[in-house]
């Protein structure tokens, strides 16, 4: 009697809304650390405008890379392009982007061009992606270097340099990163000459050797075509390209090759590694490279949906558009083009990406666990960065339900040292100190794929899932997370998923999604009746078809679909519904409440107040009638409450449950 009183007053209960929560990481104390990071890196420019050490590694100078990084960094950082600072770095690598070959800097010089805006730079732009798309292997990736340009363009791009004063001059020249995009016949014809060469020379630029005039840059598996080359070297020239594709670059089947390269290597945990799978177990999963195919699969997504538009656009009357041609604000009407959220390869590897992502340490305090700050080191903050890119292109606030961005500016905050810097593996070059101040930026160098892609995610499952021995954590090893975190305490990140009973997205299993189909297109006491199989019924696909059934049917068969996927809840195990209060999906979250109130679980008093915080009215107000109803006390907040008046409820309710818990 009392368990099913309990559901109608949550089900009251919950219609009330809730204010967001506040967010933990106070944006001054970000704002002031990007500030300290920034006067850092100006501080520490050598004498010839370069950063980094004078390191010359694998027939390439690192240092243009990293003043790229840096200058880029800079830029991210509201310094304007006439700073001093900056004017010494931008001339510094204007000179080496004429001859230079190493894929890391050929793609971050590419990067910080863009971004300066300068059009007098749109040619070394141009010329930098040739050696891009010449330096693309057959199997999709790149290695260190790409080929060498010819003479003839190494004595053209060096006068456009040196005469810089008097072609900025001018007024014909097109504007660098703009919103207008040029196409590929606005290409200068050394450009398309160099282009129809590499097109002649096979898929890519690859196959081995030189390719027309270009001239190999070195010597092994690290040149154009030897070697499948490796995803690090891959998502730079990758994220490279796409922002090449504004300056009228065809760059469009060198980024369909990249897609079909991950798609073909795609580790069996949905992950990747820091090469291209060959043999069964030789390429563990990492949490930076899963981020490199993420990003390279949506850069797919973004190139797809663009051309997708231009056809349609392309096929309406030229003179007068139709009413059905029309949207709401009569515009031409874009059909939907592919849709993202059904890619089971990108599902899957959110799902693995998530074992790398801990609570912010607020969320785990509500939730009664340590709330220590882990500290990192080694390749943690590429880690970071390369986790901000991906879930900025993909428009994620959350990955399996973990707010990443607090999460990771947390640890940052915690980490930066007195004079501003971060220091981890690559601290010589100052690239630590880039990849956390472009983390806490949010930094987008591709907001024209966002674009594409807003919102496209956002209703998508992605629960907690199962990553590769390299995602896996690792408490109290101070190991590397999959390349990224390190942790020497307990409890951050939350503990990892058993692949055997880890919750998996429901998109994955199709005998889940068919039986959900059929309760869904039943009517009346047949709906009913396959509803409440599937709360009966064994098995994870099961739960997975009701979950789908509750979030999409709506009325009177919701509110019942909703009671009975509280009610299988409650059979569950302690530790399945402790992951179910932590599950993305607010239907899951919201009947795992109901469900600890049902079986009077007690345990879960401590989840259950931290849930009174949760973003979602739905899931606090359920967590407020079910702690009212397993305790016989009530301290509220109300549904009205400010963030104050909830802060001081959940402390009563904690401290309440500290003397009476046991």
């Amino acid at each position: 009697m009392r368990k099913s009183l309990l559901l109608g007053v949550c089900a009251a209960a919950v219609l009330a809304l809730l204010n967001p929560p506040a967010r933990a990481v106070d944006p001054a104390s970000v704002q002031k650390a990007v500030d300290a990071g920034a006067a850092y890196l100006k501080s520490t420019i050598n004498q010839d405008g370069s950063w980094g050490m004078g390191g010359i590694n694998n027939g390439n100078n690192n240092d243009i890379g990293a003043t790229a990084l840096v200058a880029l960094t800079l830029l991210e950082c509201d310094v304007p392009p006439g700073d001093p600072v900056l004017k010494k770095a931008a001339d510094y690598m204007r000179a080496a982007a004429v001859t230079d070959k190493s894929t890391y800097n050929i793609s971050l010089l590419i990067l910080f061009l863009d971004k300066l805006r300068d059009p007098v730079d749109v040619a070394l732009i141009e010329s930098l992606t040739v050696r891009l798309l010449a330096g693309q292997n057959p199997q999709g990736g790149w290695g260190y270097l790409c080929p060498q340009i010819p003479e003839e363009e190494v004595k053209r791009l060096s006068g456009l340099v040196k005469d810089r004063v008097e072609l900025k001059a001018g007024t014909t020249l097109p504007k660098g990163g703009g919103d207008t995009k040029r196409t590929p016949q606005e290409l200068p014809n050394e450009i398309k000459t160099q282009l129809m060469l590499i097109n002649r020379g096979g898929a890519a630029g690859g196959g081995g050797g030189p390719i027309g005039p270009l001239v190999p840059g070195g010597a092994g598996n690290e040149v154009a075509g030897g070697g499948a080359g490796d995803n690090s070297n891959t998502q730079f020239a990758t994220l490279a390209l796409w922002v090449a594709r504004r300056h009228g670059l065809p760059v469009d089947v060198a980024l369909g090759r990249v897609a079909v390269r991950f798609r073909k290597s795609v580790n069996a945990d949905g992950a990747w590694g820091y090469l291209m799978q060959v043999l069964p177990g030789g390429n563990n999963s990492t949490a930076p490279m899963t981020c490199a195919g993420l990003l390279a699969l949506a850069v797919s997504y973004g190139v797809s949906g663009e051309q997708h538009e231009e056809r349609t656009l392309k096929a309406l009357p030229k003179d007068k558009l139709s009413e059905k041609d029309k949207d709401a604000e009569g515009k031409p009407r874009v059909p939907a083009g592919p849709d993202i959220s059904k890619d089971v390869v990108i599902t899957r590897a959110l799902t693995s990406l998530a074992t790398a992502i801990g609570q912010p340490t607020e969320k785990l305090k509500a939730a009664g666990k340590p709330a220590a700050v882990p500290q990192i080191g080694g390749q943690s903050f590429y880690f970071l960065w390369s986790l901000e890119r991906v879930c900025m292109a993909l428009d994620l606030d959350t990955v399996g339900g973990k707010d990443w961005y607090e999460w990771g500016a947390e640890i940052l905050l915690a980490n930066q040292k007195g004079d501003g810097s971060w220091e981890g593996e690559y601290a010589n070059y100052r690239a630590d100190t880039c990849f956390a101040i472009l983390f806490l930026k949010r930094a987008n160098f591709a907001r024209d794929l966002s674009a594409h892609l807003k919102g496209k995610l956002e209703k998508r499952e992605v629960r907690g899932g199962v990553g590769g021995e390299g995602l896996k954590e690792k408490i109290g090893s101070g190991e590397k997370l999959g390349g990224g975190v390190t942790k020497p305490g307990e409890g951050v990140p939350d503990k990892p998923v058993d692949p055997k009973v880890s919750p998996k997205p429901v998109v994955e299993n199709r005998a889940g999604e068919q039986m959900a189909r059929e309760a869904l297109d039943a009517k009346g006491e047949r709906q009913e009746k396959l509803l409440t199989d599937l709360r009966d019924g064994k098995g994870r696909q099961y739960t997975e078809a009701l979950v789908v059934a509750v979030n999409r049917l709506d009325g009177d068969a919701k509110k019942s679909a909703r009671k009975l996927l509280a009610e299988r809840f409650a059979k569950d195990s302690a530790t399945q519904l402790t992951d179910y209060l932590d599950d993305r999906d607010v239907e899951v979250r919201r009947a795992a409440v109901l469900a600890c109130a049902l079986a009077e679980s007690k345990t879960h008093v401590p989840q259950l107040i931290g849930l009174l915080r949760d973003r979602e009215p739905l899931v606090a107000r359920a967590a407020w009638a079910a702690l009212k109803n397993m305790t016989n006390q009530n301290f509220g907040p109300t549904a009205d409450a400010t963030d104050a008046d909830k802060d001081k409820a959940i402390d009563t309710w904690r401290e309440w449950w500290k003397k009476n818990g046991k």
